[in-house]
């Protein structure tokens, strides 16, 4: 979810959710989301966890910039802390994110997997400038020496 108002209206956005299976939105997403939706809760991980059940979604992942990320399904809720890098430009990190969540879920890796890796790539944009630098092995980006 990408909300630009005054671009992004209701409507189009509960018709969105109502037809996907995965969503990423970032925290302030989440919350703009639950309170037009009446899941809204001060406690994120609940209020994700409501919109989650709502839309009888697959997953919904949570992004929260430095502080990491969390993803909500069937199975339960998953969480990663965040990536220190110095940060250059945040512009494409989101979808870096969500495309490594739909790769991880495409190639039927476990959840915590699929959130760290998604985690890792979307820390590695936002540490570069442009929307799409050149990707390193990704899997060891962000690990200690």
């Amino acid at each position: 979810v990408n909300l630009r108002p005054p671009h992004t209206g209701w409507e189009i956005i509960h018709e969105s959710l109502a037809a996907a299976h995965v969503i990423k939105v970032n925290d302030e997403e989440l919350k703009n989301i639950t309170e037009q939706t009446d899941t809204a809760h001060p406690d994120q991980r609940e209020a994700a966890r409501r919109l989650y059940k709502c839309y009888s979604l697959d997953a919904l992942a949570v992004t929260k910039g430095a502080d990491g990320a969390f993803l909500v399904t069937e199975t339960g809720l998953f969480e990663t802390g965040g990536i220190p890098v110095t940060v250059a430009d945040t512009v494409g990190s989101g979808d870096a994110f969500f495309a490594g969540l739909i790769a991880g879920i495409v190639q039927e890796e476990p959840w915590q997997a699929c959130l760290e890796n998604a985690n890792k790539r979307g820390a590695f944009v936002a540490s570069n400038p442009g929307a799409t630098p050149q990707f390193p092995d990704i899997l060891s980006f962000g690990k200690q020496n």
